[in-house]
């Protein structure tokens, strides 16, 4: 609009003769957002109680707290931290980012309680999952479990994660530290 402001007083001068100090704004190109650091959300900044809030631009409270048999989303109460869940799916989203590809989000936090009632025992009686450190997901079909697997686990170190060997219907990865089993490794 301020344009044809700027050009009608220009015109508006020409025919009366009358100098005009025109200035016509000239537009910038918007900075790239990637140069900017992107913030983290603080947990405070997210309702944790509404399934369809974004945590990061693809991951919703739902992919990170739902806790299907029991059909409700997991909570402090239960032992869920918020503050590794925004760790995790920031790394989620470096994970998509790689894949090139939408995930479907299986499970990211799992309450020990949940796990015992579900018989999800594991060996080691220890779960990634009840910590907020984990997560199991598919590719929606664009990629097999093992093509998905072939794709991560050459960039292991680099994304600071592991990979659970074995898994046929699920990729999962997790934040925890590396133990004698290494990154890839079998539960």
């Amino acid at each position: 609009m301020d344009l044809w402001k700027s050009l009608l007083e220009l015109v508006l001068g020409l025919l009366t003769k009358k100098e005009v100090e025109v200035s016509i704004p000239i537009e910038t190109p918007a900075v790239e957002a990637e140069f900017e650091p992107k913030k983290q959300p603080s947990p405070s900044d997210i309702d944790w109680t509404n399934p369809n809030w974004h945590v990061t631009e693809h991951f919703l409270v739902k992919d990170c707290l739902m806790l299907h048999s029991w059909n409700r989303l997991g909570t402090e109460l239960d032992g869920a931290n918020f503050e590794k869940l925004i760790t995790l799916c920031n790394k989620m989203e470096e994970i998509r980012g790689i894949l090139g590809c939408s995930i479907n989000v299986h499970c990211m936090y799992r309450s020990s309680k949940y796990n015992i009632e579900q018989k999800i025992l594991l060996p080691t009686g220890m779960d990634v999952h009840a910590m907020s450190l984990a997560c199991d997901f598919d590719c929606n079909g664009k990629y097999t479990i093992q093509e998905v697997k072939d794709i991560l686990v050459p960039r292991l170190e680099g994304l600071g994660i592991r990979i659970e060997f074995g898994t046929t219907t699920w990729v999962h990865v997790d934040l925890h530290s590396v133990g004698p089993s290494g990154r890839y490794f079998r539960v």
